[in-house]
C-alpha cells in the first residue's frame, strides 16, 4: 500500500517536473537566440533521477558549430551520461564500506527503481576521478570538488 502511494507520488513528481523543463527549454532558449543561437534540432534524451527515469525532450542550439542544450546546462548534467549528478554522488558517497553489488541492492531498495552494480562502480569511479584531477592541480577545495560533482 504505502509503495503504491509513493510510486503514485514519484509519477506525479515526474510529470511535474518535465512540465518545468520544458517552460525551461523555451525559457532559455529564447534567451539564447536573442544572443544569436540558431534552433538546430529538438532531441531526446533519457536520464535517471534520484525520483527516477526521465526522457527528456529537449532542443539543441548552434553557433559557430558549438551545440548547447539549456535543459542539460540548466540541470547540470554530464554531456552523455544518462544519470544526474546528484544521482551520481548518492551512489558515490554513500556506503562506501559495501561492496559495488550490495550498494547497488541498497539503492534499488531506497529508490524503487533499478541500479545495477556497473552504475555504483562508475559513479564511484568518476568521483576518485574528479577527485584526483583536483588534487594534481594543486587547487583542491571540498567545496568546488562537491560544485563540480553536484
Amino acid at each position: 500500500m504505502k509503495k503504491d502511494c509513493d510510486l503514485e507520488i514519484r509519477k506525479r513528481f515526474i510529470q511535474d517536473f518535465i512540465e518545468k523543463m520544458k517552460h525551461v527549454d523555451r525559457e532559455q532558449g529564447a534567451l539564447l537566440e536573442k544572443e544569436g543561437w540558431f534552433y538546430k534540432e529538438t532531441a531526446e534524451r533519457g536520464v535517471m533521477f534520484t525520483f527516477g527515469k526521465v526522457t527528456l525532450v529537449r532542443r539543441c542550439y548552434m553557433k559557430n558549430g558549438e551545440r548547447r542544450y539549456p535543459v542539460d546546462e540548466y540541470l547540470g548534467l554530464i554531456p552523455y551520461s544518462h544519470y544526474s549528478t546528484a544521482l551520481l554522488c548518492q551512489l558515490a558517497f554513500t556506503k562506501q564500506n559495501l561492496s559495488c553489488r550490495n550498494a547497488a541492492q541498497y539503492f534499488t531498495e531506497l529508490f524503487h527503481f533499478k541500479i545495477s552494480k556497473d552504475t555504483v562502480c562508475k559513479a564511484r569511479r568518476m568521483a576518485n576521478q574528479l577527485y584526483k584531477e583536483n588534487q594534481e592541480h594543486g587547487f583542491f577545495e571540498e567545496e568546488l570538488f562537491i560544485e563540480r560533482i553536484i
